[in-house]
């Protein structure tokens, strides 16, 4: 089994952008969308999407989870309160599995100001900071099916490698 593997997962009912790179070298091994079924409900899609993250993890030795923490304050209606229980869920089946220790929440506003040396960026801006290869292959997404959530974990899991990991 493949040791220092981060998965980089920016959560989302919609799509759940999922970054899997080496901790070691910063290659990516897989960057990738998870969808959960709109015909279930919160409860169901949350757990789906938790399990889906799970289970790609059991095939890697002690990878390590990184999430962006909640923008509580630009989410309308119950968005915050589904986007909390979502991220609460997928801890919890991570630590079942992984145990605990193994995950770390990224403020949003620290992943933008590392990402492009802003902590207000817009969406955008994310995908532009890319680096050239990630950037062409995250724009072929389109913006309604998760282009922005793609773009989020990659920097997440290079957030980890060269912010935390180095430390």
């Amino acid at each position: 089994m493949r040791k220092d593997i981060i998965f980089g997962v920016d959560q989302s009912f919609s799509s759940t952008g999922l970054s899997i790179k080496n901790r070691i070298t910063g290659d990516s091994i897989e960057l990738s969308i998870m969808r959960s079924g709109k015909h279930l409900d919160w409860f169901d899609r949350a757990e789906s999407i938790a399990k889906g993250i799970v289970s790609i993890a059991e095939g890697y030795s002690e990878p390590i989870l990184v999430l962006e923490g909640l923008p509580f304050g630009n989410l309308p209606g119950n968005s915050g309160k589904n986007l909390a229980g979502l991220q609460f869920v997928i801890i919890t089946k991570w630590r079942d599995v992984q145990g605990e220790g193994r995950d770390f929440i990224v403020a949003p506003t620290a992943l933008k100001k590392f990402a492009t040396g802003s902590g207000k960026a817009a969406k955008d801006d994310m995908v532009y900071a890319l680096p050239t290869d990630i950037q062409s292959e995250v724009r072929a997404q389109p913006k309604s099916k998760g282009r922005h959530d793609l773009a989020d974990a990659w920097w997440l899991s290079e957030y980890y490698i060269r912010e935390i990991y180095s430390e």
